[in-house]
């Protein structure tokens, strides 16, 4: 990112008090815009942000989820730096996000989602497909592998992280490993601030403190199940001996932390290559999701806890409860 744009991040950071993350998504939707639509030089006060001119032109991008991202960071820029008319904008995405939400009480694939959307049982033959890939050529017990080798390990990797749990976004990309008692003696500033994953006897366990609801969530204790602890003890050791400078989970092609925007690329080259889709987090998420559970009965539960009165949550914890059946009975 220019210096220029790296001011508006910090800019972003202290004003809007929110996570450097979203300041640079803020920022590059508002480079984006600029590049694609401003006149003249990049304004740092940008006062090129005139919904005369710039709205229509937003309005126009044929994806719904872009028309938004980049309403929301014209907004969030318009109110650091106190630009008027904001009304303009604040209307557009009022209306845009009624649509949205309309959109998605039908339950169907937009034209865009379906583009890359592939079946879980496809996700996970492609992860048994590499598996099998590493195994038979002893990848991680060679002495020097190439470049395209390893990213074939960290392909196999990543599949098992996304697959064996619940997949998070992209918070693996800024996960390093430590040992219990590195762990031990880590401070507490960095222990809610930082992901990490802890090697340690009888389970390893990751806690997440940097993910985008942390504020609402708090850190989160992520016991690792037994198979990918397998997997994962496996290629820490091959970092511990071909990358001992490193503690990163997931590296670039030059032995660098893997950044989250490389961690999507990263994911959309690999299912490009075997399904010819553009698959990244977000879309493996939404594909999970749909293979484990029925949307029609998940809007069930929420119309039941709404006409009774309380939440989803609260009618898992306190209300259902496990029956005998007639044949127990």
């Amino acid at each position: 990112m220019e210096p220029k744009h790296q001011k508006l991040v910090d800019l972003l950071c202290n004003k809007r008090k929110c996570k450097r993350s979203s300041a640079r998504v803020y920022a590059s939707n508002l480079h984006r815009l600029h590049r694609e639509f401003g006149t003249g030089k990049w304004d740092q006060g940008l006062n090129w942000l005139k919904p005369k001119v710039l709205l229509p032109k937003i309005l126009k991008m044929q994806n719904s989820n872009t028309r938004r991202n980049m309403l929301s960071s014209v907004l969030v820029a318009m109110h650091v730096k106190k630009l008027e008319p904001i009304k303009p904008y604040t209307d557009a995405i009022g209306k845009l996000n009624v649509e949205q939400k309309a959109q998605r009480a039908t339950g169907e694939l937009t034209a865009k989602q379906a583009e890359k959307f592939i079946a879980w049982k496809d996700v996970l033959k492609l992860r048994r497909l590499l598996t099998r890939t590493v195994r038979l050529a002893r990848y991680y017990a060679r002495s020097k592998v190439s470049r395209s080798e390893f990213q074939v390990m960290q392909q196999n990797l990543v599949l098992w992280l996304y697959t064996e749990i619940p997949p998070v976004r992209n918070d693996w990309s800024e996960l390093q490993w430590v040992s219990q008692k590195e762990w031990d003696q880590m401070g507490a500033a960095q222990k809610q601030s930082t992901n990490n994953l802890v090697m340690a006897r009888p389970g390893w366990r990751v806690y997440w403190a940097n993910y985008k609801t942390r504020d609402k969530h708090g850190v989160i204790m992520q016991k690792i199940p037994t198979k990918l602890a397998t997997v994962l003890r496996r290629h820490v050791k091959f970092l511990k001996e071909h990358y001992p400078e490193q503690r990163s989970l997931l590296l670039s092609t030059v032995g660098t932390p893997m950044s989250r925007n490389g961690l999507t690329k990263f994911m959309q080259k690999l299912f490009f290559k075997h399904f010819r889709k553009k698959i990244s987090t977000s879309a493996l998420r939404s594909i999970f999701v749909s293979h484990r559970f029925s949307k029609s009965e998940l809007e069930e539960q929420a119309q039941v806890a709404h006409a009774m009165h309380h939440t989803p949550a609260v009618q898992r914890e306190f209300y259902a409860k496990n029956v005998p059946t007639e044949e127990n009975e």
